[in-house]
Formats: C-alpha cells, sequence, structure tokens
C-alpha cells in the first residue's frame, strides 16, 4: 500500500522548482543582457512556447507511468543497460550542476559583502546543512521549501516594485522590432537551460502524492517562472541600460543599490543576498536529492531518500555532499571557470529539457510502452 506520509504535493514539488529557477534566473540576466540587449525581457516569453510541447509530452508520459519517476521510467523505456548508462550520466550532471550552485554562491557573497574571505569558510557550512536536510527526508526539504517561498516571493516582488518606481526607464526596453527576433531567440536559449530543470525535476514525481489534473499546475508553474524571469530582466535593464546590465556581475543587486529611498535602509541589500543564498540553498540540495534518487535505481535498491536505516539514511548523503564540496572546490578554481562551465550547463539543459521528453515519447510508442 502506497504510504503516502512520506510523500509531497504536485504543488511543494513545483515550488521547488520555482525557487530553484530564481537562485539561476538572478544570475543569469548579463548573458540576456549582451544577447538580445533591451528585448532581453521577451526572452522567457519565447521559452514558454519552446517548452510547452516538451511539457505537455513529460505529463503525458508521467500520467502513463503513474508513481514511477524519471529514472525508473527511463530504465522501463531504454531497457536495463542503456538505462543505466543514461541515469550514470545524470547522476555526474546532477553533481556537477550542484557542485556549480554551491561555488557560485559562495563566489557571490565574496564578490559583494565579504571581498578577501575564502571560499571555504563560506561553501563548508552550506554542504553541512544540505548534507542535513538530505538526511531529513524530502517531505521536510518541501516544507520547508514552501516557507522559503512565500518569503522569497513577498520580498522579491516589494524589491522588483520599488526598482520600478525608483528608476526603470520605459526608454530601456522599447522599441523593439524584428531585427530583435533572432538575438532574443539565442537568450531564450539561456533562460529555457534555466527554467528546463522542471524537466528534471520528474526524477522526484515518484515521490509525488498520487494527483490528477497536473498539466494545468505544470504549464502554470513554467508560466509563474517565466513571469518572474520577464520582471528581473525588464526590472534590470530598464533601470540600468542593456550594457550596464550586460557589463555587471550582478547586475539586479545594483539595481537595488540604486533605489534613491532605499539608500538609508543598507539591510535591504543583505535582505536579496540572503533570500538569494537560500535559493541557491534549495538549488544545491534539491540536486543532491536527484542525484540519490538516480542513485537509489542504478543499485535496484529502495531509494535512500526515504530510507529509514540509520547508517544508510546519514552515510550516502554525507559522502554525496562531500563529492559535491570536492567538484565545487578542484572543478571551479575561478569565476572565469564558473561562467565558462554556466555557459556551458545551459545548453546541455536546453537539450535535455526538449530532447528527454521527445526521445521517451518516441521511444515508448515504438515499443508499445506509451
Amino acid at each position: 500500500m502506497d504510504n503516502t506520509k512520506h510523500k509531497v504535493s504536485y504543488r511543494q514539488l513545483m515550488l521547488i522548482f520555482i525557487i530553484g529557477f530564481l537562485a539561476a534566473a538572478l544570475g543569469a540576466i548579463p548573458y540576456e543582457a549582451r544577447e538580445a540587449g533591451q528585448a532581453s525581457w521577451l526572452a522567457p516569453a519565447v521559452s514558454f512556447v519552446i517548452m510547452l510541447i516538451p511539457l505537455l509530452l513529460m505529463n503525458n508520459i508521467s500520467s502513463h507511468f503513474k508513481g514511477r519517476g524519471l529514472a525508473n521510467i527511463i530504465r522501463e523505456v531504454f531497457g536495463r543497460y542503456i538505462g543505466v548508462i543514461i541515469l550514470v550520466a545524470f547522476t555526474l550532471w546532477f553533481i556537477a550542476v550542484a557542485s556549480l550552485y554551491l561555488r557560485g554562491y559562495a563566489e557571490k557573497v565574496v564578490g559583494t559583502v565579504l571581498p578577501g574571505v575564502s571560499v571555504h569558510t563560506l561553501i563548508i557550512p552550506m554542504a553541512v546543512l544540505c548534507a542535513a536536510i538530505l538526511s531529513r527526508g524530502l517531505v521536510r526539504f518541501a516544507r520547508l521549501n514552501e516557507l522559503f517561498f512565500w518569503f522569497i516571493i513577498a520580498a522579491f516582488f516589494l524589491m522588483t516594485v520599488f526598482a520600478i518606481i525608483s528608476g526603470a526607464k520605459l526608454t530601456n526596453l522599447l522599441p523593439v522590432g524584428t531585427a530583435d527576433a533572432l538575438p532574443v531567440l539565442r537568450s531564450s536559449v539561456t533562460v529555457t537551460g534555466i527554467g528546463g530543470f522542471i524537466i528534471l525535476i520528474y526524477f522526484l514525481i515518484d515521490k509525488v502524492k498520487p494527483e490528477e489534473h497536473t498539466r494545468g499546475k505544470l504549464l502554470g508553474s513554467y508560466g509563474a517562472a517565466m513571469g518572474a524571469a520577464v520582471l528581473i530582466a525588464a526590472v534590470t535593464v530598464g533601470t540600468l541600460g542593456r550594457f550596464s546590465a550586460g557589463r555587471l556581475t550582478y547586475p539586479y543587486f545594483t539595481v537595488l543599490k540604486s533605489v534613491a529611498f532605499l539608500k538609508p535602509f543598507d539591510s535591504f541589500e543583505a535582505l536579496l543576498l540572503s533570500l538569494w543564498i537560500i535559493a541557491d540553498f534549495v538549488a544545491v540540495t534539491v540536486f543532491a536529492y536527484m542525484a540519490m534518487g538516480v542513485l537509489g535505481q542504478i543499485t535496484n535498491h529502495k531509494s535512500q531518500i526515504t530510507n529509514t536505516d540509520t547508517n544508510k539514511k546519514y552515510v550516502l548523503p554525507i559522502i554525496l555532499v562531500a563529492v559535491i564540496y570536492a567538484a565545487s572546490i578542484l572543478l571551479w578554481r575561478s569565476k572565469t571557470s564558473l561562467d565558462t562551465f554556466f555557459r556551458i550547463a545551459v545548453t546541455v539543459n536546453f537539450i535535455i529539457a526538449i530532447a528527454v521528453p521527445v526521445v521517451i515519447f518516441a521511444v515508448g510508442k515504438l515499443r508499445r510502452l506509451l
């Protein structure tokens, strides 16, 4: 009998997606501004159109394989051996992306408020916290994220409204013409590469309580994330202009510093950084959870996410987080290497987000599994 006590709701899973998306979306503004200039705020809308079919296919696949995660579906559709190869590749990818978020968070803090501080001093506490949350289970993490969500969203929209009132200019966003079509399309690859995380989160769908009519929630969640991305890009480029937004490392942070009537309140900038760190923590943790779940499928054992055996419950999270920590130190030795891998990561995620639902659907149809 299915024990729903150890499962989360579909809504909670989508909230995890939105917070994880915001963590990367705030840092992606310079890339979007350089690619699409004053029209960069249109890229999320294009991304929604691009992802419409993959999202519908993913919903169809998930509805057919009820109660089964994407890792299990991949093994079913592609067979045991090819499936395991694919899952090993996904595990390594999740570890690499988690390490990117972990190191990126440290570089962000050093680059804004704590210059000169060793990244090890910042990475280790988050890694320890991540391991602790992993050992507590997905249900508790989802509840914690739900608390984070409302606080982050409320603060985000409050800060956005203040920024619009203070200095956003429509002339920095318009006019937009046919000449902007190709740059916007290129910029949408970045946005879709970040938003494609919504496909990957289906590796956790077997930890979700059975629900009907998830298609509207799936499209609504992606639409909400893209709406937030439109606001972020519009406010940043509208306030700073395309050139400054493209040159600065953290332009949204600069936007808040430029809000005239908030200058007496220095803690407002600290609030943004705190919220951003929380979003990074959510992203690191959920990618670690997905890696744990896939490892469970590869070894044909019960996922460690809900394993009640004390040794397995704590040992695997510690080992996995240690690997992520080592990768964050050894792979990304500079801001340049982080930026380079970010460009690679969004391109790979763009391909994954489109290819995974399409290929699984096509192969499943050929093998009469769908």
